[in-house]
């Protein structure tokens, strides 16, 4: 566990001070990347693994800006080192200075940069840190603020002034509504109330501790929190868990499951059907047997759910698969990836799904988001695999990716023409330590924010279609991480309220207290999706459609 609270980084971005000038305490800046990081008193911030911080600026023309940064370091083993850099909307990085800091005591270290006109981030980044736990030694940059000569603040980083612009372009529609009486006369100056029912988005999350908690009011919480915020739901059917024992399903559970969000308007997917976590029991049959198992487990859920489930995960993790099943024993999985290859398996898997599913929504999924799982994409499309959906997990439990890196990850995978979906976003709440991992002020407090930034992005990419949190709740999450939007005690973390500000907020229509003109017509803009309409008459529902 770290605990270092010595070293200092000053980076100041203030409205107050001299025209043409820009400071600002660390603690308040709008950029922060870190795996451990946080307050260090008196504005500062703590930077105890490599990362940054640094904030956005609005230079008003061509020229020179000047940088003064006054930072203390903490060494171990060596000082650290800093790098002063500009930043652009995609993440591209361009280093203005390398400076070690020597002293436990503050000191300026400045530096200019030539910049064009525009909105800039400038961010100090900790690049060398040193931790030897046996003897104690950590090695810490702790920014405290930064001041640059020739910029101001800027209001939002040049994403931020972009992000509402697409939202209204791409999940919003105008409406023009034509109220009428039975015999069809216009319904004139009439008062009418227009209110959003459901989202056509599908903002969700696993659902897996539903009816599984500690206490029976721990359930009523669960089921009530989950289904105020969210219109999705993941439910479990990892092979491993699904089928302990040959032919003994846990069909019942997952049924109970799904009824349960159909009668709240929650649309529902399984994961996964194919993946290397297999039934315990699989390594004792034939080899040829345990493959026709495989595609025959596929075919029989999805057929069985029908109705009630028809999304599905049907591949998880292609690109590491082979040494995920050989470290797993998962020895139908390793003989078709090391055999056929992975493109060959996704081909197969998605073939019977769709033999069982001719309607389903099917998902190929995976954590890896690199080159290769592209290349695995277009080959499987290439080769005639019915992939509906592209899915892309962003378990974030040692650093946040930050805006561009998930703006670019959908530009990335947008190119071949398939919805996106984010299957199991996770920011946590807390840091690991030797006692635990906890839940902590500061970090929910950053989740928050962290929560709230990557879905405003998420949301303005028009290829986007579902963002799946991954857990609900701290209370049975993975990996004991605090990653839930609710603690286990089932009160809401801070990002479950801003997450809530924005789903049944912002991003909410209604209720809209309108009056019909003469032809008894009504008009409104208003976020995608499910509609009611209610008149002194009667109500009536729609769909607002792009």
């Amino acid at each position: 566990m770290r605990r270092t609270a010595f070293g200092f980084l000053l980076l100041t971005f203030l409205s107050t001070g001299s025209a043409g000038e820009a400071l600002i305490r660390a603690e308040d800046a709008r950029i922060k990347e870190a795996r451990i990081a946080g307050p260090s008193g008196d504005g500062a911030w703590r930077l105890s693994t490599d990362g940054s911080v640094g904030d956005w600026f609005d230079v008003p023309a061509d020229g020179t800006v000047t940088i003064t940064v006054s930072a203390a370091g903490r060494p171990a083993a060596g000082w650290p080192q800093a790098e002063v850099a500009l930043r652009d909307q995609s993440g591209k990085r361009r280093v203005v200075k390398v400076f070690t800091v020597d002293s436990e005591d503050f000191r300026d270290y400045t530096c200019t940069a030539t910049v064009a006109a525009g909105t800039h981030a400038i961010v100090v980044t900790f690049t060398n840190d040193y931790y030897n736990p046996a003897k104690k030694e950590d090695r810490d940059l702790v920014v405290r603020s930064l001041r640059v000569a020739g910029a101001s603040r800027s209001e939002g980083s040049p994403m931020d002034k972009q992000i509402d612009a697409r939202i209204r372009k791409h999940r919003t529609a105008q409406a023009t509504l034509t109220l009428t009486a039975p015999d069809g006369t216009p319904l004139a100056n009439t008062p009418v109330t227009v209110q959003m029912t459901r989202h056509k988005f599908l903002f969700g999350c696993n659902i897996f501790m539903l009816d599984r908690c500690a206490t029976p009011e721990h359930n009523a919480e669960y089921g009530r929190l989950f289904r105020e915020l969210l219109n999705f739901a993941t439910l479990g059917f990892y092979w491993s868990s699904y089928e302990p024992e040959e032919g003994k399903t846990a069909f019942d559970r997952w049924q109970k499951v799904a009824q349960w969000c159909q009668r709240h308007g929650v649309t529902t997917k399984g994961h996964p059907l194919f993946w290397t976590h297999e039934a315990g029991w699989l390594p004792k049959k034939a080899p040829a047997e345990q493959e026709a198992l495989q595609w025959a487990r596929i075919e029989r859920e999805i057929a069985a759910f029908k109705g009630l489930i028809d999304t599905w995960d049907v591949l998880n993790e292609p690109v590491v698969g082979a040494s995920q099943a050989k470290k797993r024993n998962a020895t139908n999985a390793f003989r078709l990836y090391t055999e056929h290859g992975a493109v060959w398996t996704v081909l197969r898997a998605f073939e019977h799904a769709r033999k069982a599913g001719p309607k389903a929504t099917l998902i190929l999924n995976d954590y890896i988001t690199s080159p290769a799982y592209e290349k695995i994409i277009q080959d499987s499309l290439a080769g005639g695999a019915t992939i509906d959906v592209i899915g892309i997990q962003s378990h974030m439990h040692g650093r946040y990716w930050g805006a561009p890196r998930a703006w670019a990850t959908c530009e990335r995978f947008a190119k071949f023409g398939k919805p996106l979906h984010f299957t199991e976003a996770t920011v946590v709440s807390g840091r690991r330590t030797k006692e635990g991992w906890n839940t902590t002020p500061e970090g929910e407090k950053r989740q928050a924010e962290q929560a709230a930034e990557f879905y405003r992005v998420l949301f303005s990419h028009p290829a986007m279609e579902a963002i799946t949190w991954w857990d609900f709740s701290d209370q049975g999450a993975w990996q004991q991480a605090p990653a839930g939007l609710i603690r286990k005690d089932m009160t809401p973390k801070p990002a479950y309220t801003a997450l809530k500000q924005l789903i049944k907020g912002k991003w909410w229509t209604g209720p809209l207290e309108l009056t019909t003109d003469a032809k008894g017509q009504v008009s409104f803009r208003g976020f995608l999706g499910r509609y009611q309409v209610a008149t002194p008459k009667g109500k009536a529902s729609f769909a607002l459609e792009a």
